[in-house]
């Protein structure tokens, strides 16, 4: 069997949809270029869909104790950079507010410091992102398929199991053939 994914390896993708059918999470994720290759194959519409799947399936604790700064002595915001982080900030508030722009009210109820997206840290994306997660996990699958191209935010928005869980359904989906071009084939692989 062969795929159409861009050059990702069809065992890497068996793999993947193994592990999501048996119920395991790979503790270290999946290989970051084999994903990133077999994820740029994949409508952003569907992979929407997963993450936001995969990111109702991770505990709230877990998922707080990822995204919140110096839990665990990690800061995966921290990373992105003022701008990305801005861009990042404004992504998700959009996508919480369902884009009507009641961005003040909508920082209210979150409890954040301030509105703008330009000045957010990310303690504020961290609250705005615990929030969805429990609240509007759709905002999370969505902010997440902006950056879709980028492992970097996407392993800081949603975490390593979000992550992986996600590419794991991708893949079993690949398998049956439920995602447009990128479907097993059968026969001599493709070049």
């Amino acid at each position: 069997m062969s795929f159409n994914t861009g050059g990702v390896s069809p065992e890497f993708v068996q793999q993947m949809a193994n592990n999501y059918q048996n119920g395991t999470v790979p503790e270290q994720g999946y290989d970051p270029q084999q994903s990133q290759q077999f994820l740029q194959q994949v409508p952003p519409e569907q992979f929407q869909q997963y993450a936001t799947q995969a990111i109702q399936q991770v505990p709230p604790q877990e998922y707080s104790n990822h995204i919140t700064p110096g839990v665990g002595g990690t800061n995966p915001l921290g990373g992105l950079g003022g701008g990305l982080l801005g861009q990042l900030a404004g992504g998700l508030l959009n996508s919480l507010t369902g884009g009507q722009g009641n961005t003040q009210q909508a920082a209210n109820q979150i409890g954040l410091r301030t509105s703008d997206p330009n000045q957010m840290n990310e303690g504020d994306v961290a609250q705005m992102g615990r929030y969805a997660q429990q609240n509007n996990p759709g905002a999370l699958g969505s902010t997440a398929a902006q950056y879709q191209n980028k492992p970097d935010v996407l392993q800081a928005v949603l975490g390593n199991r979000a992550l992986t869980v996600a590419l794991g359904g991708l893949a079993a989906a690949a398998m049956s053939g439920k995602i447009p071009g990128v479907t097993p084939r059968f026969g001599p692989a493709a070049h």
